[in-house]
């Protein structure tokens, strides 16, 4: 019926929503790692 549909869409959108929040966290860690990398060379010299 339809709560099948309805639980199949909310399934997929919290499955979207959690792929993006991590994709998010994955960015932002990368950014953060490069700058603090960068911080640390040039504290280096």
């Amino acid at each position: 019926g339809k709560e099948t549909i309805y639980w199949y869409f909310g399934f997929i959108i919290v499955f979207a929503a959690v792929f993006t929040v991590a994709w998010m966290l994955h960015k932002i860690r990368d950014f953060l790692a490069r700058k603090y990398y960068k911080y640390c060379v040039e504290q280096d010299d």
